[in-house]
């Protein structure tokens, strides 16, 4: 019995066996009373309350399924194809249809739209690099993504609240409530931080420019070292960082080799395999819900955030789970983009 019925069903059995008014009735069960009038109408004059639409009258179905599945294969064939690129590439069908009718071909045909999310660009040396690297991990267990940490810098912007809609009534004027407004200029804050599956590490404020002076003392020596013996007090943890300039200097390089840490090799172009990259953004969405008109707003509420929001917390854990699918998919992709 689909839901519509259930709440059909619902209206006779509370008619029946109950003093309730309709206006009661419809309360209770989540409609409005001329639903209910309607549906004890038909029950008192009939005897059945269900109803379908299996057998109603309307307009012909113009597309088949076999229609349906040759849209679909031309939008997984050209994904960027817009409505009328569909509807010319169907030729002789598609002319005798109107543009909007294409549109609800293509979501009966489960070709949604949204906006193309930002990967950057890979070249062949990139893909090969990152199939190296998936090739060299794919046979890792659980227990050695367990030791690593992950690390990463983030920019954050100041007063980025949360899009919402607006509501435009004819005849009045626009005020600053209808705009989202922006400034050329807005003030931001540089963070540092690492996570691994036991929680979210140590954080570093930036000041100034990161260059391997900054990184070494205030990074590798101020933080990690004590994150790492905190987390693998024997040793075995693993420490990742990308390819920025900072990290992978003469210097840090020797700073690292002399602190006696284990460094994960990275491929270049690969924030999709950084699991950090997915907790930045869950702590950015909660900030949007925070006061930022200052520097000081946005250290003390994403620093709040990072170490004590509870989802966050949990996240680390599911970060972590997911590394083994992350390297599936990038050996699947041939070094191309994941999903993630």
């Amino acid at each position: 019995m689909t839901d519509r019925n259930q709440r059909r069903a619902q209206i006779i059995i509370l008619a029946d066996h109950t003093s309730k008014t309709q206006r009661e009735i419809a309360e209770a069960v989540g409609t409005n009373q001329s639903t209910v009038q309607r549906v004890l109408k038909q029950y008192r004059e009939t005897g059945d309350f269900t109803t379908s639409y299996e057998n109603c009258g309307g307009h012909n179905k113009i597309f088949e399924d076999r229609d349906l599945r040759h849209i679909r294969q031309l939008c997984v064939k050209s994904p960027k194809a817009t409505a009328q690129d569909i509807k010319t590439e169907l030729g002789a069908k598609g002319e005798d249809v109107s543009l909007s009718t294409m549109k609800r071909a293509l979501i009966e045909a489960g070709c949604k739209t949204r906006l193309p999310a930002k990967r950057p660009f890979l070249t062949e040396k990139h893909k090969e690099a990152r199939l190296k690297w998936a090739f060299e991990h794919r046979e890792w267990t659980m227990e050695d993504w367990k030791k690593v940490v992950w690390s990463d810098e983030t920019m954050v912007y100041a007063g980025n609240g949360k899009c919402r809609y607006v509501r435009v009534i004819d005849g009045h004027p626009l005020t600053d409530e209808h705009f989202q407004l922006t400034k050329k200029f807005p003030m931001s804050v540089m963070f540092w931080s690492c996570f691994s599956w036991y929680g979210t590490g140590r954080m570093h404020v930036v000041e100034g420019n990161m260059d391997s002076t900054y990184y070494i003392k205030h990074v590798i020596e101020g933080r990690v070292r004590q994150q790492m013996l905190e987390w693998f007090p024997d040793g075995s943890g693993v420490f990742q960082q990308d390819n920025a300039p900072c990290h992978t200097s003469r210097r840090t390089k020797a700073c690292l080799e002399q602190l006696d840490l284990n460094i994960m090799t990275w491929p270049a172009q690969s924030p999709d395999l950084n699991p950090i990259e997915n907790l930045w953004g869950i702590v950015k969405y909660r900030l949007k819900d925070c006061k930022t008109t200052s520097r000081s707003d946005i250290t003390s509420s994403f620093v709040r955030i990072w170490n004590r929001d509870e989802e966050v917390q949990a996240m680390c854990k599911h970060l972590v789970e997911s590394m083994p699918r992350r390297v599936a998919s990038v050996i699947e992709n041939h070094g191309g983009h994941t999903k993630y």
